[in-house]
């Protein structure tokens, strides 16, 4: 099968932008009701382990983490625990639409990584796309340059790097895991890491509203599905694909904030969003008449 057509790869990828596009609403809504970021991480990636375990024993799975894959597992989840941290130190930094802009770097990263290490293809069109997408990410977001900080920037091009060797390490050294064990492996890491760090500072900080808690708990459960639905693409459509279409969580980021936070959408944040639904568009149509071997 044409992989830039593989049905359940494109649904994981929608749903792990749906998903990952709703997080950062419901952790605004956990913030706003009490909870410190430390809680928010710790609470979701626990949350994500454990799902993500019951969900891979509901399928048959065995994930044990003292395997040779599992220590694979928890090495991949060392750089996606560090795009989390990244991406949140940035924002304290730096205006949130910079370091969103300089994080969704990471579908070029990812391209220049899957054709550097795994040999695959970098074709004008998909370049084209890439550029395309990260235009049309810019207008939307309107970036603020009036706050630089320079340690923010670096923060947010950590959490761009990190993210990506999330895509090129996971599509390599998983290869042959079942997608819910590779899932629980790589979680380990975060929730050991994101725990000892809530454990480091403040402790576990309830959230003190309703909407707190829909916010603090929504969120971790809603990012099982995201995460699932993320490693999932990357196996049956590839890394490249998916960073690319993985573009649409800040769309569905703006969407979530307009009517769960009653925020406005600009003309130019509709017109990016169209760029970016266009570059889609445009990879998905010319990688389908490649024919069943593209890659």
């Amino acid at each position: 099968m044409n992989a830039a057509l593989d049905p359940r790869g494109l649904a994981a990828v929608l749903v792990a932008a749906i998903s990952f596009g709703l997080v950062p609403t419901l952790a605004r809504l956990a913030l706003d009701g009490g909870a410190d970021m430390p809680t928010i991480l710790a609470v979701r990636s626990i949350l994500a382990w454990t799902g993500v375990y019951a969900l891979a024993r509901a399928m048959g799975e065995r994930p044990a983490l003292l395997s040779a894959d599992g220590l694979r597992g928890a090495l991949i989840g060392v750089p996606l625990a560090a795009a989390s941290f990244g991406y949140l130190g940035a924002v304290r930094l730096i205006p949130v639409s910079l370091a969103t802009l300089i994080f969704f770097t990471f579908p070029l990263v990812v391209a220049l990584l899957a054709r550097i290490v795994d040999k695959d293809k970098f074709t004008a069109v998909r370049l084209a796309a890439l550029c395309t997408a990260f235009a049309g990410l810019a207008i939307t977001l309107g970036t603020d340059f009036d706050r630089i900080d320079g340690a923010g920037i670096a923060l947010a091009a950590l959490a761009s790097l990190s993210i990506s060797l999330v895509f090129v390490l996971s599509n390599r050294l998983m290869r042959g895991v079942r997608s819910l064990s590779a899932n629980f492996f790589m979680m380990s890491t975060s929730a050991v890491a994101f725990t000892a760090w809530m454990a480091a500072s403040a402790g576990f900080t309830a959230p003190s509203t309703s909407g707190g808690w829909t916010g603090l708990l929504g969120g971790g459960l809603i990012y099982i599905f995201g995460i699932v639905g993320f490693f999932l693409a990357i196996q049956r459509i590839g890394p490249v694909r998916t960073a690319l279409y993985i573009n649409l969580e800040p769309l569905i980021s703006l969407s979530a904030a307009f009517v769960l936070l009653h925020e406005r959408l600009t003309g130019a944040q509709y017109a990016g969003g169209a760029l970016i639904l266009a570059a889609i568009a445009l990879t998905s149509w010319r990688e389908s008449r490649a024919g069943p071997t593209a890659t």
